[in-house]
Parts: structure tokens; sequence; C-alpha cells
């Protein structure tokens, strides 16, 4: 081992043993054999080392082998003696006593090639915190944007000192009948939402105290005539004020339909509510007071969902959705939750208000107490119920319960296992990799067989890379960045990333005409590409020295690639239902193939974890490919036949789904 920077010449070990030290990211000093000669506070401090186990050291022994990277050695050991220097090489890693943090490295030889090494100084540069940020902000700002465009209340961004408008969104540019070119000339007081310059002054002023002004029931001047009632609401935005303007024109209506309707129905035993489409309660009849318990200054003003029992608010949503296309629920029979948090029967019988043009305003909901019925028919069932049938139930229940158990705790330690393999894999494959890149690089000119065995490399590679990829996925937990996406883009996407061997035949039935899907496109183009890629290895049986995208040579089919929209699925309501079903809007992406089938045996087993007929692979795309499929509101089916083909269904929910 050399000697120590210490004990070399004294004005040159001074003089970097200075620099050393007044540099104030972590700066090591290694020598021609990458070993430690110095090290700065900044390294002791940052990465939690003491000088006794860093000086003399090997840079891979330091802290517990922290540094032994294989993407380090390679610049260490291959291209910085053939290069004086590497700037900003990127490397993201868990270290033991920090966590996992994201470095720039830079590094410089002393002298340059091509004379002997004596030094090499190593700086580190921690960009996490810039990074994060960095990421956070690009994400809130495209949520802001995205909200700011396809926001159904109309909204403006105003210059604080000159009040004038430098954007609008479509909602209020189609409201007030302005392009938006036309919008960005004119000032809030030319718009008509102030009398004069005077009173946006006074306005503003109280904005910069309070934060918020509201402008409730104003009537804006439309530029084609007439006037758009609405309610605004200005908001100090740091820079810019932002404006939002509800319409309230249906709101209006439905408040004086309701006057004339309150006095006919107060009087009712019954309970009588009128509600607005969005489900806001605007009367309340005196027999809804006897039987929910709230009176009508309590509850006048909120939601109908105040009613629902341990907050399953969709069955209201779902009414309103059948009122607002003119359907009447008649008799339906469900559950409510009154003021003393009592869980009560109620028969239902929903009709549309209409406004003086025949318009739906709003709905009105008769409520009849059959509380008592119920709970008389329930012991009818209770003591009807024979013994045996009990006992089956319980026997299934208990049956259905241990496998769940077991399926738990199964699915828990793949988690564990899947996490670590992972990311213990990922290191030796980035080394592999970067060995390719390498020999490529250096030898250009190398013969065609050399070429053919670092393609057969690179592509194992990546199927191991895949395989890895599997274990992470199915081991984090999902988050998704959904937003409307094209089915024809989704699979062409998914076709680009997942070749198909030239020998089959690919046919593509999407029609033009079908609405967009509300998806993650990332999650849904893998789950495409694991369906794809199952498909062609039923029909083909390729090689090691198959390239992907590459005919086979023994094998052969045709890939067919649907998508149509359904009629609205049926999901089964509470159990107190009496037929009325909830509906979603879904699309149906079929990929089916020509390949040797699956045996029913197998079938109930395609979605498990690990479970796989073939040679390679562990048996987790379908189980990702159901995971990714379920985070997105959607599900998948399959269908075989045996020497026939299968046929795997993906369904989405659409943007209005």
């Amino acid at each position: 081992m050399k000697e120590l920077l210490y004990k070399s010449d004294l004005s040159q070990a001074e003089y970097f043993k200075d620099i050393v030290a007044t540099v104030r990211e972590p700066l090591l000093v290694l020598d021609a054999e990458l070993r430690v000669l110095a090290a700065n506070r900044s390294f002791y401090k940052f990465f939690k080392v003491k000088t006794g186990e860093t000086i003399g050291q090997l840079i891979y022994d330091l802290g517990n082998r922290q540094w032994d990277i294989p993407g380090l050695r390679l610049l260490l050991e291959t291209i910085l003696p053939q290069k004086a220097t590497f700037s900003d090489y990127n490397v993201e890693h868990d270290f033991p006593f920090i966590g996992n943090r994201i470095l720039l490295l830079n590094a410089r030889r002393i002298p340059a090639p091509p004379k002997e090494a004596q030094w090499i100084l190593l700086a580190f540069e921690d960009v996490t915190e810039h990074m994060e940020s960095d990421r956070t902000l690009r994400a809130s700002e495209q949520r802001f944007r995205r909200a700011f465009e396809t926001a159904m209340d109309g909204m403006l961004l105003i210059e604080k000192t000159s009040g004038m408008i430098v954007n609008s969104n479509k909602s209020v540019e189609d409201s007030l009948g302005y392009s938006k070119q036309s919008l960005r000339k004119k000032t809030l007081w030319e718009l008509g939402l102030f009398k004069d310059e005077e009173q946006f002054r006074q306005t503003a002023l109280e904005l910069e105290e309070h934060g918020m002004v509201g402008l409730p029931d104003i009537s804006i001047p439309i530029r084609r005539g007439g006037h758009f009632p609405a309610d605004v609401y200005l908001m100090d935005r740091a820079a810019v004020f932002q404006c939002n303007i509800r319409e309230i024109s249906e709101r209006r209506k439905a408040e004086e339909y309701s006057r004339k309707l309150a006095a006919i129905v107060d009087s009712s035993e019954d309970a009588i509510i009128g509600k607005t489409l969005n489900g806001t309660i605007i009367s309340w009849n005196q027999g809804a007071e006897k039987i929910y318990g709230y009176t009508a200054d309590e509850i006048i003003g909120k939601p109908i969902s105040i009613l629902a029992p341990n907050g399953q608010k969709k069955e209201f949503i779902q009414i309103l959705h059948e009122i607002e296309r003119g359907e009447a629920v008649a008799h339906y029979e469900t559950k409510r939750r009154v003021k003393n948090g009592q869980i009560i029967h109620v028969s239902l019988t929903v009709s549309p208000i209409k406004g003086e043009n025949g318009k739906i305003v709003g709905a009105s909901t008769i409520a009849r107490d059959i509380s008592e019925r119920k709970r008389a028919e329930e012991q009818l069932i209770e003591y009807s119920t024979h013994l045996e049938e009990m006992v089956d139930d319980r026997t299934r229940e208990l049956r259905q319960a241990q496998e769940q158990l077991v399926r738990k705790e199964k699915l828990a330690v793949l988690g564990q296992l899947a996490g670590g393999v992972g990311h213990e894999l990922r290191n030796p494959l980035g080394v592999i990799s970067n060995s390719i890149y390498y020999l490529k690089l250096v030898q250009p000119e190398a013969d065609e067989k050399i070429k053919q065995h670092l393609a057969m490399i690179e592509q194992e590679v990546q199927n191991a890379a895949k395989i890895v990829g599997d274990l992470l996925d199915y081991a984090r937990i999902i988050s998704t960045d959904r937003r409307p996406e094209s089915i024809t883009n989704l699979v062409q996407n998914a076709l680009s990333r997942f070749p198909v061997p030239a020998s089959i035949q690919v046919r593509l039935k999407i029609p033009d005409e079908l609405p967009q899907v509300y998806v993650d496109p990332l999650h849904i183009e893998q789950v495409l590409g694991n369906l794809i890629t199952n498909a062609c290895q039923a029909m083909t049986a390729p090689s090691l020295k198959q390239l992907a995208g590459a005919a086979s040579s023994s094998g052969s089919g045709k890939l067919t690639i649907t998508a149509s929209a359904l009629v609205p699925v049926s999901a089964t309501r509470p159990e107190s239902s009496t037929g009325w079903d909830r509906q979603k809007q879904m699309l149906a992406i079929s990929v089916k193939d020509t390949g040797t089938g699956i045996t029913p045996e197998n079938m109930e087993k395609l979605f498990e974890a690990l479970f796989t007929t073939k040679t390679q692979g562990i048996g987790l795309g379908l189980a990702v490919s159901q995971k990714l499929t379920a985070a997105n509101g959607g599900r998948i089916e399959a269908q075989s036949e045996p020497g026939k083909g299968s046929m795997f269904t993906v369904y989405l929910p659409t943007q209005d789904g």
C-alpha cells in the first residue's frame, strides 16, 4: 500500500489537505490503487463514518462496503484511466446510515493521462432534496393546469394591479360568449363583475386582508345579450387573483318551484323532501322531521347524503342520475340514518321536478318508515330458516376465511421476498448492462458472431429485468396517475413496447368512435404488453438466439385485438334492494390468440402469483396485470379452449363512467 497523503511530499500534501478541508461538499483523495489518502470533514459528517475506518482503505470497503457500486467501479477502473475526468455521474443508492440518496459524482485524475495517476479527487454532491422538490413542483403545476382547464365552473386569472384578465378556461368562455383572446383584453369592470375600477380596488384590498371575497347571486352581461346568473368567488393567488364563476340559474328555478310545493306537502305524514340535481336539500316537511329527527332549519342546504348509513353515498348519486334522465324510482326499499344515529328502513318513491320550460331541475322524494314491517319480515325469515342450512353457511364461511388467511400469509411472504430479491438483482443486472454497453463502445468493428452473442446477452438481461420489475410491481403499493386516454394509443404503444414476431399476423378491430378510458396509460400499456407477450408465446417457441420482433422458425398464428363499448355493467345493490341496480360505463379490450389454449384446471389459477406453465418466467405477469387493472378501476377476464386458443378481456372505466 502506498504511503498516506500526510506522509507524502510536504508542500504537495499540505496543498491538497488545504483543498480538501475547505471544500463544503464531501470530498475524497484517492491514490492510484483507489485507497483513501484524505477525506474532508463534510465527508465524515455526511456519510457518518470515522477517520480510522476511512484513511488507507479501498473506497469499496468504506462504510460497510456502501460504495461497492457496480456503476462506480466501471467509472473508476475503466473510464477514468482513459479519460482525465468524469462529471455529474448520477448515483441513487440506499446507504446504511443515511437512507436512500441521489448523488452527483465528479472525479479528476492528477496528473491527466497518459502519465501515471498519482491522486484521484472524488467529490460528492447531494441533490436528493433538489430532485424531489423539482418533481413535486412539476406535479403540482400539472395538477393545477389540468384542474383549471377542465373545471365545470368558469375560472379567470386576474392581474392584481391592473385588474386585467390574463387567462380563462373554456367554461367561462362558453358561458359569457367570449374567445380567450378577447377576454384577455378586458378588465373585470369592463366584463360587468364590478361597477367601476374603484369598486375593484376596494375589493382587492379586502382580498389582500382576507384571502377570499364572495359576490353571491349576481348577473353578468353576456356578449350576445342577456345575463348570466352566478355566484362569484375571488381568491388571492400570489401574483394573481383567481375568479370562480358558478352558474346558479337552475338553482334559482328549483328554489322558486320548491316554495310553491312546500305549502302543499308540509302537512303530509310521509316525509316529502325536495332537492336539486346536485343533491342539496331545498324543502323538508313535518313528516320528514318526524321520521328523520332533523328540523328544516338544521337540514335545508345540506346534501341529501347526510342520511347515508355508514357513509354509503353512491346510492344517492345513482338515483339522481336516473332522475336526470327523466326516470322515476318507485317503492324502492333501503336504509337511512336518522339524527340520533339509528338506522331505519324506508320505502322511497323519487320523481323528477320540472321547471317552467319542461327541463328537469330537481327531485321530489316521498319516504315512509317501514322499520316495523321489516323487523317482522326478518323475524319470519329467521324462524323459517332451516338449521342445517345455517350450519352449511357457517361451514362455508369458515372454509373461505381459512383459505383467505392462508392466501394472505403467502402473499405477505411473497411481498417481502419480492422486494428484497428485486433490489438485490438490480445491481448485477446493471453491471451486465453497463459491461455490454462498454464492449460495444470499445469494439465497434467486432465480427458478427460477437455482436450476435452480445445481443443474446442483452436480450436475456432485458428478460431478467422484466422479472425483477414484475417482482417489485407485485410487492409495492400501486399509485396511479389516471387521465383520459384513447384505446388506439394504448394498443399502439403496447405493440411498440412489446413487439410481435413477424410470423404472427396481427389484426386490430378498434372503432374510431369509442370514448376515452380514464386510466394510468403506463399501467394499462404494461397490462396489454403482458397479454400480447403471453399470446405470442402461446403461438411460438422462440429460441435464445431469436431477437424481439424477429420471425419465429417454429410457430405462427393470428393475434386479434378488439375494443368495444359495453352496455353498462350492473352491480348488485345492498341486501335491501328490490331490483334497481347501479350501472357503470366500461370499455372492453380483448387480446385473442390461436395458440395452445389453457386447460380447465389451470384456468382457476391463472391470476395466482407464482403460477406458470411456461419454461421461462416466474408466474407474476398475470398477477401484476390484475393488480394494475384493479388499481385503475377495471378487471380482467379469461376464456380459453384447449387446442383452439385463448382470449383475455380487459374492462376499463371511461371518463364518464
